[in-house]
């Protein structure tokens, strides 16, 4: 994933919070996103954007990509959820992968990582997500974000789908808690039919 890119969304969305208090009202529509092999329900104000990652080109495909959708402004209803998704060969350790995602993120983006808790897991079908809360600063600003991971296999290629899921909000009126709630429920409605 271009680390660069996901935080540079994140720091242009944090800016323009804090000049920007907007579209109070326009979260009760929700809207479905379809593509790549999975689906979830988001609030249909979210800004969609999508990319590639390296190893797959710099365009999205069903075998890797990176997908963020951010609400136009931060007020208590601001939200980013990002979904990562890769095909690799080999079963890999979901914690080592993990630990590999954040420091590349906080090796590339000047993102400081603090409070972790986790890794907390839920099942999902037969599936084992491990996940993350914490606290993170990049260059003054705070978030509280949430990281997942899980691995499916995709049996008709011999491989596995990787996906790597966060969600990230400011600080302000949300607690570890309430992010694992959220992450918890958005867990309910991905799917992935791989």
């Amino acid at each position: 994933m271009n680390n660069r890119l996901f935080i540079g969304f994140t720091l242009v969305a944090l800016i323009t919070a804090n000049n920007v208090y907007q579209n109070r009202d326009s979260y009760s529509g929700n809207a479905v996103y379809t593509g790549y092999g999975f689906s979830f329900p988001y609030t249909e104000n979210m800004n969609i954007f999508e990319m590639g990652i390296p190893e797959f080109g710099p365009e999205p495909s069903e075998f890797g990509g990176t997908l963020i959708a951010m609400t136009p402004s931060i007020d208590e209803n601001f939200r980013e959820i990002v979904v990562e998704w890769r095909t690799i060969q080999e079963t890999p350790s979901i914690e080592e992968m993990m630990d590999l995602y954040l420091n590349n993120l906080a090796t590339s983006s000047d993102v400081n990582f603090t409070d972790s808790i986790g890794p907390r897991h839920i099942q999902k079908g037969e599936y084992t997500i491990a996940y993350w809360i914490m606290n993170g600063n990049q260059r003054g600003l705070e978030f509280i974000v949430v990281h997942g991971i899980w691995v499916e296999p995709w049996e008709s290629l011999r491989s596995n789908r990787v996906y790597i899921v966060g969600i990230i909000t400011p600080p302000i009126d949300y607690t570890p808690d309430i992010l694992d709630e959220m992450f918890r429920d958005f867990i309910e409605t991905f799917k992935s039919p791989v």
